[in-house]
C-alpha cells in the first residue's frame, strides 16, 4: 500500500496505531469526505475511540469496538488493511489482471 512509515508502525503504540489508521482513510479507502474525516484525523483527541468505533461500523466491520489492547488493535489494524488491499484492487483491477494474465504461451506438447 506504500505506507511511508511501513518500517516503523507500531501497533502497540497508540500514536503509531492511530495515525496509521488516519494514513488508510485519507489515502487508500477514502469512505469518507473530507469533512466527515476530522473526527479520525484529530488523532489526539479524546473522542478519537469513538471515531474509529462509527468507522469500522460505517465501513461494514463485524467486530467494531477496539479495546486498549495490543490484539484488538491488530485486530482492527487487520481488517482495515485487507479493506484497503480490497480497495486498492477495485481502483487497479483492469490493470492487475492484464498483469497476471500476461501474454498467452504456446500449448506444449
Amino acid at each position: 500500500l506504500q505506507h511511508p512509515s511501513v518500517d516503523t508502525v507500531d501497533l502497540g503504540d497508540e500514536t503509531s496505531f492511530r495515525t496509521m489508521i488516519k494514513w488508510l482513510e485519507n489515502q487508500k479507502t477514502r469512505f469518507y469526505t473530507e469533512q466527515d474525516r476530522k473526527a479520525l484525523d484529530a488523532t489526539t483527541a479524546a473522542s478519537w475511540p469513538s471515531a474509529l468505533t462509527k468507522y469500522l461500523q460505517d465501513l461494514g466491520a463485524v467486530d467494531s469496538t477496539v479495546q486498549d489492547s495490543d490484539a484488538s488493535r491488530e485486530r482492527a489494524a487487520d481488517w482495515l488493511l485487507t479493506y484497503a488491499i480490497g480497495m486498492e484492487y477495485s481502483d487497479r483491477a483492469d490493470k492487475l489482471q492484464k498483469i497476471t494474465k500476461g501474454p498467452k504461451q504456446p500449448a506444449r506438447p
